[in-house]
């Protein structure tokens, strides 16, 4: 079965299906049309929730892009870390070039996640969420309010381990992230 994924812009098509027992999404930047009829290729950004692919809130998920047109097959691409609970509430972002065709592998994760990975990714992608929403389904925002739950010393021990470990995890990765990004 093919499930459409609504992008937010009619020149990005997206739909996900099953193949070999996993889950494939795959996106098309297609060009725009000129006046005399001529394709114009463009990038674009594109952004869909994933819905209807029975991801489940509660667990984790990797995305990792197995197929780009400029670069062909991608073996050893790197994965990234979601919370069911953002892909569902929140999204997937994914930058088109033009003319592009982009596959990914969505995987649920059977296995204990790395809490620090999974912080600093969720921390990366704050910024591109909208404001109403990204404090209350982001994990690194739930993690935080979680150790805010009341003036417990305990609670507050947790908030500085917490905000310490996300202030290392940044500085030795080297984001380069900066504070209007997420503020």
């Amino acid at each position: 079965e093919i499930v459409p994924l609504h992008t937010g812009n009619d020149r990005v098509a997206a739909f996900a299906r099953q193949y070999k027992g996993e889950t494939v999404i795959c996106l098309f930047n297609f060009p725009d049309t000129g006046w005399a009829g001529e394709a114009i290729p463009v990038a674009r950004r594109a952004s869909f929730i994933l819905e209807n692919l029975g991801v489940d809130p509660e667990s984790t998920y990797e995305i990792q892009e197995i197929f780009d047109n400029a670069e062909g097959a991608k073996v050893r691409h790197r994965k990234k870390l979601y919370t069911g609970e953002e892909l569902t509430l929140l999204g997937y972002w994914v930058d088109m070039g033009p003319v592009a065709t982009r596959v990914f592998k969505l995987r649920k994760v059977a296995e204990a996640v790395d809490r620090d990975t999974l912080l600093t990714e969720s921390f990366k992608r704050y910024h591109r969420y909208g404001k109403s929403v990204r404090v209350e389904h982001s994990y690194v925002a739930k993690e935080f309010l979680k150790t805010l739950q009341d003036d417990e010393p305990a609670s507050q021990a947790a908030f500085r381990e917490t905000f310490a470990a996300l202030i290392g995890l940044l500085k030795t990765r080297k984001m380069g992230l900066e504070i209007g990004k997420v503020a």
